[in-house]
């Protein structure tokens, strides 16, 4: 028996074995098959950079890595931003969504600004000396005092008023308009009648007067000592009316459009907690201040009891009243994630009604309406974003290698910007030597805007770009043919209207995104026109335009890098040189 098992024992393996061995063989004729189809139709990316896509294998020109194939089927993992959740994910992460809505923000409880209290200045007064003296005694000891009304401030040993007194004396022998101009001078030096009255009946003159306060006040600047002698005019302090004040706060610019002069607004303060005021807007700063791109809105509140002070911070909340129409889309203020300057969301995709998927895409908010911002650009009404849970959201695309808020490579959903679509001739031979020129001055133009981009100083950019789109309006073509004025008009506006929005950007990155449409159009101009000048190089920056690359013009051959300045000055290649056309 132990030798007829050893036989069959035997048998069983080799069987095994030669089912392995054709199994294998199959295998590989059918892995054989399957990669011939595969290559035929098999789409690579990167997956670090998901934008790169081609037909064959090979490296990223990004970052170097392997090539690897993409979804065929066109579903999540082949989509740089979209990634699946299941449901059971979304459950333990309590993710919530929410419809996009435009109507009125409901349990909106307003803007809320930080601001504080300061001394109203149309209310402060300065107290003056009326004739020249010296301060005898002083009765305004210190900052904060408060001074009543005709209450006295100073007694002032004054020559000239003893001059004067003398001169009333000698009048009184005199003509009647002589005695009435006498008296009329010591009036005009704005002493009370009882004073006037004492000098006017004493035997000789007094050398000393007594100064009393014009206006009640609060002494916020104490200007003179005893004994400091004084002009006519001069100020001994300066005085507050603390009876009413100012409340300012600090509003950002996008904030502006939901405040309006009469708005009703409250207050907290931190030294009165539990307590809200109430006040309405009288102000709103026509200048933004060009550092801190805020706007000072003010409101006067009384204050009769002395309980404000200057300089006491608040906590505004500006009312937008039961029922307030927002100006724009509406979305829960926990749906948005913060990115630096940017601000992101994640939207539920509808195109498959049986997957569950969100993509990160960035918006543009305007106010923030107590428990909602409004939605100036990037969502359409009746998208759904997620409300709820989310970071959680945000995490499970981090580990998908999705586009994320702390995935800088993929943060803007990269697509290349739309070209310039221009069908324009080579018209070297047809455009004037003159044109030619002023095309090479125009160029030169555009250089010192460029060179302004490498040095990162938008205020001078600005300034080159309105000094450019000048001369872009200076371009005489009336010597011209028909077709060259014809395609030179169509480029024109193309060169117009880039250079228009970058002088009227205030954010660099904002002027570096226009930058790139008018280096394409300054590109095209010299290939179809022509130009009369030295050497131009074309130069690109792989990194630029999120990582999809993007070009400008050089009169030198290194490298000088608008699009990141001093972050990466160096980085680009030259692609190609524009020789010298003219005839």
């Amino acid at each position: 028996m132990k030798k007829y098992l050893g036989y069959i024992i035997t048998l069983a393996a080799g069987l095994l074995i030669g089912g392995l061995i054709w199994s294998g063989g199959g295998q590989n004729d059918h892995d054989h098959d399957h990669d011939h189809v595969h290559e035929d139709g098999t789409i690579y990316t990167c997956s670090m950079h998901p934008q790169i896509r081609q037909s064959e294998p090979g490296k990223c020109p990004l970052c170097g890595m392997d090539l690897t194939p993409a979804d065929a089927d066109g579903g999540a993992d082949a989509d740089p931003v979209l990634f699946e959740m299941t449901a059971n994910a979304l459950r333990l992460a309590a993710v919530q969504t929410t419809v996009v809505r435009r109507g009125q923000a409901d349990g909106a409880s307003g803007l809320r600004l930080n601001a504080r209290i300061s001394v109203n200045t149309d209310l402060m007064k300065a107290q003056v000396a009326h004739l020249p003296g010296r301060i005898e005694k002083l009765y305004v000891a210190y900052e904060g005092q408060v001074i009543p009304k005709g209450s006295p401030v100073a007694e002032i040993y004054s020559p000239a008023l003893v001059k004067a007194q003398e001169e009333w004396r000698l009048a009184q022998r005199m003509d009647e308009a002589t005695r009435k101009a006498a008296e009329s001078k010591l009036r005009q030096w704005r002493l009370q009648p009882e004073q006037i009255q004492a000098m006017l009946q004493a035997d000789e003159p007094i050398s000393t007067f007594t100064l009393y306060a014009d206006e009640s006040s609060t002494v916020s600047q104490k200007m003179v000592n005893l004994g400091d002698y004084l002009s006519q005019g001069a100020i001994l302090y300066q005085g507050v009316n603390l009876q009413s004040l100012w409340l300012e706060a600090e509003a950002y610019e996008k904030d502006l459009q939901a405040i309006s002069l009469g708005q009703e607004l409250s207050f907290r303060l931190a030294a009165m907690p539990g307590q809200v005021f109430t006040a309405k807007v009288n102000y709103i700063d026509p200048f933004i201040d060009p550092v801190r791109r805020t706007a000072i809105v003010r409101a006067s509140i009384a204050n009769a009891g002395g309980k404000f002070k200057p300089d006491m911070l608040a906590q505004v909340e500006l009312n937008p009243g039961s029922g307030t129409t927002a100006p724009g889309l509406l979305i829960p203020v926990e749906a948005v994630l913060w990115t630096g300057t940017r601000s992101v969301v994640y939207v539920l995709d509808p195109t498959d009604a049986d997957k569950i998927r969100f993509g990160l895409r960035e918006v543009e908010l305007g106010p923030r309406l107590g428990k909602f911002y409004v939605v100036l650009e990037g969502l359409e009404e009746g998208e759904q974003v997620v409300s709820q849970g989310t970071f959680s959201v945000d995490a499970a695309a981090q580990l998908a290698g999705k586009a994320s808020m702390m995935n800088r490579a993929h943060m803007l959903m990269p697509q290349a910007k739309p070209e310039i679509k221009l069908e324009i001739p080579d018209l070297l031979d047809q455009s004037s030597a003159s044109l030619k020129k002023q095309l090479f001055d125009l160029v030169n133009a555009y250089v010192v805007l460029k060179d302004a981009l490498v040095e990162t100083t938008p205020a001078q950019a600005s300034r080159a770009a309105l000094a450019l789109e000048k001369q872009l309006a200076n371009i005489q073509t009336e010597t011209e043919n028909a077709q060259v004025k014809e395609h030179w008009a169509a480029l024109a506006e193309v060169l117009q209207s880039s250079t228009a929005a970058i002088s009227k950007a205030l954010a660099v990155d904002a002027q570096r995104d226009h930058f790139m449409d008018l280096s394409n159009a300054m590109i095209l101009m010299v290939e179809k026109f022509g130009f009369d000048g030295p050497t131009l190089y074309l130069q690109n920056c792989p990194m630029a335009n999120n990582d999809l690359g993007a070009d400008w013009l050089a009169l030198e051959e290194n490298i000088r890098n608008p699009y990141f300045g001093d972050l990466m000055m160096t980085c680009g290649t030259v692609e190609g040189v524009f020789e010298k056309i003219a005839k």
